[in-house]
């Protein structure tokens, strides 16, 4: 299979023109994947083409947004400031997935001083080889060390007008990318687990439910979710993807132990865990809104 993230994306980057909607392009992404981290891959790239329609097919992308002390928008000091008809952006980013000198680099910045307490935020779409980029690469946490992450160091660097997007830093951006990112990596996973039912005949009616969540996740997805009645639902989804994610840990214990899937797995799922407060806050939020 892939041994490298460079194998994977040459794989993504020929297979997604097959796939219109960016959740299909996920899933199937995943069903490809032989384990969790270019199931991560594939959900992260599909999300990232669902809330930027026009990145380019062939090039790969980092939602660049954490910084020191978070990625909430008063955690974000990297400035993007006006300079004649076009703006200079300055700042560090400490963990950016996945970023490589040919990635496009979609930047959230504020145009405000920071003492001001009501950050002011934009998203400028930069190439990451532009000159004042720096990618320093970072030592691989404790799972999916196939993936790459980096911080991301911008000095002085140029961004012409048409590269800063439209639309509010955080409402238009940052704060669906959450919800988007959750539902294309968790579908992912979901296609990565059928793949892995299908080689080692898991029960059929498991991968029934894992289907049926899928087509609830496209449904979502096609709704839109942005209203608290759109969250909740999709909060539904992911807890029973959650559960069926749970069940199919029954189903690895009755592989071998020296299984190098197995061993994988068991290594890596604590990528599943990386969003969980965030997507508790969501929820909760989604259920006071509905409340008022």
């Amino acid at each position: 299979m892939f041994e490298t993230q460079a194998d994977w994306w040459a794989a993504f980057r020929a297979d997604s023109p097959g796939w219109g909607r960016t959740l299909e392009q996920a899933v199937a992404g995943g069903f490809r994947a032989d384990r969790l981290a270019w199931a991560f891959c594939s959900g992260y790239q599909g999300a990232l083409r669902r809330l930027f329609p026009t990145l380019p097919g062939d090039r790969m992308a980092t939602f660049c947004a954490t910084e020191a002390g978070g990625n909430t928008p008063k955690a974000i000091f990297t400035r993007l400031q006006a300079a004649g008809e076009g703006w200079r952006l300055d700042g560090e980013k400490s963990w950016g997935s996945v970023a490589t000198p040919d990635s496009i680099l979609y930047v959230v910045a504020r145009t405000n001083d920071r003492q001001e307490p009501r950050p002011q935020l934009r998203v400028a779409a930069i190439a990451a080889s532009a000159p004042g980029i720096s990618i320093h690469p970072m030592s691989p946490p404790g799972f999916v060390p196939e993936v790459s992450h980096a911080r991301i160091v911008f000095a002085d660097v140029s961004v012409s007008g048409e590269d800063v997007l439209p639309g509010d830093g955080y409402d238009t951006y940052l704060k669906p990318f959450r919800a988007i990112e959750d539902m294309h990596v968790t579908s992912a996973v979901l296609g990565h687990l059928i793949r892995e039912a299908r080689v080692r005949s898991w029960p059929r009616t498991w991968v029934q439910r894992v289907l049926a969540v899928l087509l609830s996740l496209q449904d979502i997805d096609v709704r839109e979710f942005a209203s608290p009645h759109g969250h909740i639902a999709l909060a539904g989804a992911l807890g029973l993807a959650g559960d069926l994610i749970a069940q199919a840990e029954d189903f690895w214990a009755e592989a071998p132990s020296d299984d190098p899937a197995r061993r994988r797995w068991a290594r890596d799922r604590r990528l599943l865990e990386v969003a969980s407060a965030a997507r508790k806050a969501r929820i909760e939020s989604a259920w006071q809104r509905v409340a008022r």
